[in-house]
């Protein structure tokens, strides 16, 4: 009697090079690499991408136009044809199953190659659509698979039962290896497979076992449908998604679990003083979620255990004010404060910020960026490496190495996911164990503050401050144009200012360049007599602030800039935002640049002025701008359309790629994992327990040395 494979023996198995595989060989294996391919347990995560019903092979006789069908036929004719007049070709194949015909056309084909491929009499299977066109049957671009790519003729005349799995594939490989590939695989997984799920867990949530999951979706039953199969919410995708879940909250609650016994911060004590002189020479109350928020800060800062808090809030709630409250805590205990931007622009406004509203507390912030002059750069080092108590204002330049802080205290992050991660760790290494606030305005969807965020305590600021108004936000299409300049003229002739903003061209920082410069040129002309500025990613610093301060000032009147506006920058003036070619924008920048507007006491507007791209797709993201003014509802409605990574902006290096959990659909299973987590660790801090060893190594597997980077902080 053979022995029960170990969990050790099982990831041996499951990292074995994918050349091994039986079927696969180094020359298979070579085009394995293209599809992010490497070992056993990429080929069996590589799941169908669809379905083949073989129960549905139709006589062409009976064939309802207007409906996907799958046809088996011969072929009776094939080559290239020209179409009426325009001289277009196209490849035209004649397809009989001996009781009718159907003319298969594709107009991208490579000439040589398919007139090799259809030859008289071979027998192919034709999946698509079938229509009439000029009294005949026709299919514009069909799947095509080769008879023998499938199954002998005689086995798929007699067997028009089941599923054929069709994988996402590569030029070199056919259905019928995969499906021969796979088949092998599955067979030598039972033998090597050990359960990775908790038992309890899987017997509660009713999941089926691992190696079921894996069949089923690789090969399985005829009695299920297609539309089960491929859906999100099938438990054998639920199981799979689980696994993924539950270990990457495991990581995450081990990694704060590791920081709560680990960061020793120095308790900063609970001292009011500062922040009753600031408050009262604000002309405004805190909102309920500041005055909640700010108060929730205080108390972890007094605590000897390093705060990691991420605090986000939608587009003008306050964050700012909530964060400079938590550094006055730092100062009054005679510490020091970072407080990291992602651009020169945004740092220089929160310096003037924190400079205007501490100057009646006698306090004076200092700033450190590229652009601070050696002279003045030399005298903050010797301050922070003396330890005397300061809030330091910066970018990315905080994190050079002759930075040094003696007594940091506190490290305030903004809009936090613009920063790398070790940019981030590097910031937060220059204290010993300092206390983390990051701040961002882009509000986090559930799902992803489930799994990007999972290791940090979560403050939200939801309500806005009295007196904001809402933004009224309109599409607009190009024969509107003229009607829309005419009303930013107006606006302008009442001493308001407007911003025309323009997408980032990706992979073209120039094109980006020259649509905005062109559009500059433009509107001069347009708006003679009024100051108009540009502004871009390619200035240099000092030109930058230069064109920011007279559009502050009201020298200009109009700023023609590229997304670098996209963060916080502050006029209450601006009362007009043109988004141009609003289509190529997520939902939630142009949320944030709506968020420019509507600062004062005016009346502001968002007008969101389409390009050439008027598909549904489009004219749905736009109506869901016009009609919500939300950040929440927002983010999710773009995280649905655009999904985890186009949301970020940029690839999260420090935490695991995800094969079958879908942030999207898997929210409950996400929240589940989490409970089970949570559960778990209380009853086990440390995995000691017989059984759970297993699951530390199957966490070291999945997060393969990434721990130390997921952290925010």
């Amino acid at each position: 009697m053979s022995s029960q494979p170990s969990i050790h023996t099982f990831l041996a198995w499951l990292k074995t090079p994918a050349q091994y595989a039986k079927g696969v060989g180094p020359k298979l294996s070579a085009l394995l690499v293209k599809l992010s391919i490497h070992s056993f347990e990429d080929l069996l995560s590589h799941l169908p991408h669809r379905y083949l019903d073989r129960r549905e092979l139709v006589d062409l006789a009976k064939v309802e136009p207007g409906k996907n069908r799958n046809i088996l036929g011969k072929v009776y004719a094939a080559g290239e044809v020209r179409l009426g007049r325009s001289g277009r070709k196209a490849f035209e194949v004649v397809l009989s199953d001996g009781r009718a015909f159907v003319v298969a056309k594709w107009f991208r084909y490579h000439k040589n190659f398919w007139k090799q491929r259809f030859q008289k009499d071979k027998s192919f299977l034709l999946s698509g659509e079938v229509t009439l066109y000029r009294g005949e049957l026709q299919m514009l671009h069909p799947e095509v698979y080769q008879l023998e790519d499938i199954l002998d003729e005689e086995k798929i005349l007699e067997e028009k039962l089941g599923w054929l799995p069709v994988y996402p594939s590569t030029e070199g490989i056919r259905q019928s290896t995969w499906r021969k590939v796979m088949k092998e695989l599955l067979q030598s997984l039972a033998q090597e497979l050990v359960e990775t799920l908790p038992l309890k867990l899987s017997e509660v949530l009713k999941l089926p076992s691992l190696q079921e999951s894996l069949l089923t979706l690789h090969q399985p039953q005829a009695s299920l449908s297609n539309e089960f199969l491929l859906s999100e919410s099938n438990p054998f995708r639920q199981r799979l998604a689980m696994e993924e879940a539950f270990y990457l909250q495991l990581g995450l609650q081990l990694k704060k679990q590791g920081r709560r016994q680990e960061d020793f911060a120095e308790a900063l004590s609970i001292k009011t003083n500062l922040r009753e002189k600031l408050l009262a020479t604000l002309p405004f109350e805190l909102t309920a979620d500041q005055e909640k928020a700010s108060l929730a800060i205080n108390q972890k800062l007094g605590q000897n255990q390093a705060m990691n808090l991420l605090l986000q809030g939608d587009v003008g709630s306050g964050k700012t004010l909530v964060a400079l409250l938590a550094a006055l805590q730092a100062l009054e205990n005679q510490k020091q404060v970072a407080l990291m931007a992602p651009t020169e622009i945004l740092a220089e406004q929160h310096y003037q910020n924190f400079k205007k509203l501490l100057k009646p507390l006698s306090l004076s912030p200092e700033i450190l960026t590229s652009s601070t002059p050696t002279k003045k750069r030399q005298e903050i080092l010797a301050k922070l490496q003396e330890g005397k108590s300061l809030l330091l204002v910066g970018t990315h330049a905080l994190t050079q190495e002759d930075v040094f802080f003696k007594n940091l205290s506190l490290v305030i992050v903004d809009e936090q996911h613009r920063f790398g991660v070790r940019q981030r760790l590097s910031l937060k290494q220059k204290g010993l164990s300092p206390h983390v606030l990051v701040m961002t305005a882009t509000p986090i969807p559930r799902t992803l503050s489930l799994s990007l965020y999972g290791d940090l305590d979560f403050l939200t600021l939801r309500h806005l401050p009295k007196g904001r108004q809402p933004i009224q936000t309109r599409r607009m299409w190009e024969r509107d144009r003229p009607k829309m300049l005419s009303f930013v003229k107006s606006k302008l002739e009442q001493g308001e200012r407007a911003y025309f903003v323009f997408p980032l061209v990706e992979e073209s920082e120039k094109l980006d360049l020259k649509a905005a410069t062109q559009a500059f040129e433009e509107l001069s002309k347009t708006f003679q007599g009024f100051g108009v500025g540009l502004l871009h990613g390619r200035m240099k610093s000092e030109e930058k602030e230069s064109v920011m301060a007279d559009f502050q000032s009201g020298k200009i009147q109009v700023l023609v800039s590229t997304t670098v506006i996209e963060v916080g920058i502050d006029v209450p003036e601006a009362t007009v935002m043109v988004l141009e070619h609003a289509e190529r924008f997520g939902l939630s920048q142009i949320h944030q640049l709506r968020g420019r507007v509507g600062r004062g006491h005016q009346k502001s507007y968002c007008i969101l002025a389409a390009g050439e791209a008027k598909t549904e797709t489009a004219r749905e993201r736009l109506k869901i701008m016009e009609n919500c003014q939300d950040g929440f509802k927002i983010a999710e409605e773009d995280l649905k359309l655009r999904g985890p990574g186009d949301f970020l902006g940029t690839r999260q290096s420090g935490f695991p790629d995800f094969r079958f959990l879908n942030l999207l659909y898997h929210g409950e299973v996400l929240s589940q994992a989490r409970e089970w987590v949570l559960k778990l660790l209380q009853e086990d801090p440390n995995l000691k327990q017989p059984g759970h060893q297993m699951l530390k190594e199957l966490l070291r597997h999945r997060w393969q040395g990434k721990l130390a980077l997921a952290e925010v902080g």
